[in-house]
């Protein structure tokens, strides 16, 4: 039966990361579901340009958080998108963690190398998406580029 638990924590956070980012976002999050994980591995939650890995623990050491960035950065190479990690321990607020990202020429690049990530609110997030992400999906900005 303790198996059972952490894997219904981890939906639940990964149903509660989803309820808030669409509510905020006007509906653009897809929950992936257990078959369609089953069946192709990856990403726990998908927006336009963006698949974000779901972490929900009881106690999160920063061990962890680095295997579960370079599980994030492996699953983007394969899905040929921009991976990003939203974690949350018991009675704390949501953490995600973003590729860092520079300017050069005519192209954003990001760096998803963890210690150049940046680690934001959700809040945070949202700006990070609106001012990267999505202005890119619109054509507001740079070719975007993933370096690593």
């Amino acid at each position: 039966m303790s198996g059972r638990k952490p894997q219904n924590k981890g939906k639940r956070g990964e149903r509660e990361l989803a309820s808030t980012l669409n509510a905020m976002l006007g509906g653009e999050i897809v929950e992936r579901t257990g078959h369609q994980q089953a069946k192709v591995g990856g990403f726990d939650l998908t927006m336009p340009n963006c698949a974000i890995e779901v972490k929900r623990y009881a106690v999160i050491k920063d061990g962890h958080i680095a295997a579960f960035w370079k599980e994030t950065i492996k699953q983007s190479k394969e899905f040929g998108t921009v991976g990003v990690l939203a974690y949350r321990e018991d009675n704390q607020a949501w953490r995600v963690m973003v590729p860092g990202s520079y300017s050069e020429g005519a192209k954003l690049i990001l760096v998803p190398d963890q210690k150049f990530a940046w680690t934001l609110t959700i809040d945070g997030f949202l700006i990070w998406y609106r001012s990267t992400l999505a202005a890119e999906q619109n054509g507001k900005i740079r070719r975007l580029t993933v370096n690593g």
